[in-house]
């Protein structure tokens, strides 16, 4: 029996790939003197905290409480490494041929290789799933681990290893290194350590009350500290391997958030208006979402990198949202052919 799907959750992830496409084309389309702009940094922040870490700890949260087999659940996590190394040959696809015909004197393998979220995703999916073995109901190992991983992340510096394409995987400052497991891992057992708590004390439901508590409480925790998190969240080198301390004051945004946007949801009574179906079908598709508009932005920054002004970047976002949602509706629909004719 599969765990149900809540409208939350997917609407949750639909915002994160929406924001993930307005950063991506802000660090590859923005010319300097935006991209170091205010503007530019507000960009980045809103790519940031609610985009990677969201989607990672809802991940974790649906991970362990997945029926599947350890099996099962290793050869998903290995899928999708295996969709993200094939993501990145064909996002750096007119990058890579310019390489290769000497238009581009830079090294392929940075972007071959090149640690993105889908990577830090597989992996977490077969971790959580031994560690699942291990700990069982003890959700409060999964938190204990999650801290020690985002504490341990910015002394991963990498300076002297032998293999730096494999150490990128796990840590290091390497340029191409955006998402490695210290610090990303700790969100998927964050997530993990939320599904089991729920579990253990059997909380069905939140009550209005206790979620305006519980929203209050996040609010006295990243409010005080809001400039801070936002400097870290619009500096990508700071972002990509922060330590505890952001973990800890994105855990209060996230789940701020999370109760937020259930408000939202059951105020508008889920799915009646189209925006919150968009937003709730973007989530359900949130791979394939991702894959496409990576694939458009990637490609077409290898001709137009840091050159558009901000009337070039708001139609950008414009078509490449609009292209990747068709395209991701016309993939369903040969899918669903597909499934049709073999039934």
């Amino acid at each position: 029996m599969k765990t149900p799907r809540s409208l939350t959750p997917d609407i949750l992830k639909g915002i994160a790939v929406i924001l993930m496409i307005q950063v991506h084309i802000t660090e590859q389309f923005a010319c300097a003197d935006i991209y170091e702009s205010f503007l530019g940094k507000i960009s980045l922040f809103l790519g940031g905290p609610l985009v990677a870490p969201v989607f990672l700890a809802v991940m974790g949260y649906f991970t362990i409480a997945s029926n599947k087999t350890t099996f099962q659940m290793i050869v998903r996590g290995l899928g999708i490494i295996g969709i993200g190394l094939l993501l990145n040959l064909c996002l750096n696809a007119s990058l890579l041929f310019k390489i290769y015909s000497d238009e581009f004197q830079i090294n392929p393998l940075n972007y071959i290789f090149g640690v993105d979220i889908l990577f830090s995703a597989g992996i977490a999916i077969i971790i959580i799933a031994l560690l699942k073995q291990i700990f069982n109901s003890k959700f409060y190992l999964y938190l204990f681990i999650a801290l020690i991983i985002a504490f341990i992340a910015p002394y991963l510096n990498g300076k002297g290893i032998c293999c730096p394409y494999l150490f990128a995987f796990i840590g290091g400052d390497f340029s191409w290194s955006y998402f490695p497991m210290f610090p990303w891992l700790a969100y998927p057992l964050a997530g993990a350590a939320f599904y089991v708590m729920k579990t253990n004390y059997e909380i069905r439901a939140i009550s209005v009350k206790n979620r305006l508590i519980l929203m209050g409480i996040c609010m006295l925790v990243f409010i005080p500290f809001f400039k801070e998190g936002f400097e870290t969240a619009s500096v990508l080198s700071l972002y990509y391997h922060h330590g505890i301390l952001f973990f800890g004051w994105c855990l209060s945004f996230i789940f701020f958030w999370v109760f937020l946007i259930s408000f939202i949801t059951e105020i508008k009574q889920g799915n009646k208006y189209p925006i919150i179906s968009f937003l709730a079908w973007t989530g359900k598709n949130v791979t394939l979402f991702y894959f496409i508009q990576w694939c458009i932005i990637g490609n077409a920054a290898s001709y137009i990198l840091k050159s558009y002004g901000y009337i070039e970047l708001i139609f950008s976002f414009i078509i490449i949202t609009v292209l990747t949602s068709l395209l991701v509706f016309l993939i369903q629909k040969v899918r669903l052919i597909k499934i049709k004719k073999a039934a």
